[in-house]
């Protein structure tokens, strides 16, 4: 919970901009790739009837949220081994960089700027895996070294570790091609954990909480052929707000803070204590 609405604000801001930056080779490679049958096509809406017959031959509508996917053919993955790290001047010397936020940010303006080969597409699945369809394995092992937001921070490229492809799906290029659809969602859609939520969707007030509707996604392999999985859900968050008013408005239900005394009442402080118990709320000191 943030202490000033303009700085939650600002930050919020700060995300849509970064990642509303679309990448647009990755995303050619994703139209590329990714081609829904054209049955399913012609369906406008998120789920799809299958029909299903019975021993008494009365068919039965069924419907489901898994998409018949296709592929194009004679696509290979190259997959290299990868590590981010950030110089650390007390230890001299170069650590992991443990954001995994900070990871993508710095590998992503990597991969823009075409520093690492400059006409493969390149994706990174913001861990230890960097994917292309480019074969750079003679140039390997390759160090990225940069000043990045004040700090010096560095790509290593060590090996080249698996190869997978379109014409003969397993579980290694389901991955692959999953965590590059992930990498084209993020850059259309806020990502909070793994679920994606619309930039411009406004939040319903409940109770304390905010609700907000998004989407999972994930490719699975099936025996009779990949499918793309949606599901929706709704998550609660807490609201960026100032913390009196989110105590006295949402928390106590109250109208509005002019309608506040400047003091609770014992069974009010207790109800905000067991509530506010493990939140983190975060403070900046006034001018």
């Amino acid at each position: 919970m943030s202490a000033t609405n303009n700085k939650a604000k600002e930050k919020s801001r700060q995300h849509e901009t970064i990642h509303q930056a679309v990448n647009q080779q990755t995303t050619a490679l994703t139209s590329l790739v990714l081609n829904t049958s054209k049955e399913q096509s012609t369906i406008p809406k998120s789920v799809q009837a299958v029909r299903i017959t019975s021993q008494q031959d009365m068919a039965d509508v069924i419907h489901v949220n898994h998409f018949p996917c296709l592929f194009a053919h004679d696509l290979t993955f190259y997959q290299y081994d990868a590590i981010v790290e950030e110089y650390h001047e007390k230890q001299n010397k170069y650590i992991s960089l443990s954001s995994r936020e900070k990871r993508h940010q710095f590998v992503s303006n990597i991969l823009l700027a075409k520093e690492i080969h400059p006409t493969a597409i390149c994706w990174y699945d913001e861990g230890s895996c960097l994917y292309s369809t480019t074969n750079f394995e003679d140039k390997l092992p390759v160090v990225y070294e940069k000043e990045d937001q004040g700090y010096r921070r560095r790509l290593t490229i060590k090996s080249l570790t698996a190869t997978s492809g379109t014409n003969d799906l397993d579980q290694s290029s389901i991955r692959v091609i999953e965590t590059l659809i992930k990498q084209v969602l993020k850059q259309q859609f806020k990502v909070i954990g793994s679920v994606f939520y619309r930039w411009d969707e406004e939040p319903r007030p409940d109770g304390p909480y905010d609700l907000l509707n998004g989407f999972k996604q994930a490719l699975c392999l099936t025996e009779s052929g990949p499918t793309l999985n949606v599901d929706t859900t709704i998550t609660r968050f807490y609201p960026h707000s100032d913390l009196l008013p989110f105590i006295w408005e949402r928390l106590l239900d109250q109208r509005n803070m002019s309608t506040f005394n400047g003091e609770l009442s014992d069974g009010q402080y207790n109800q905000v204590c067991n509530f506010l118990r493990d939140v983190e709320v975060t403070t900046t000191q006034s001018d």
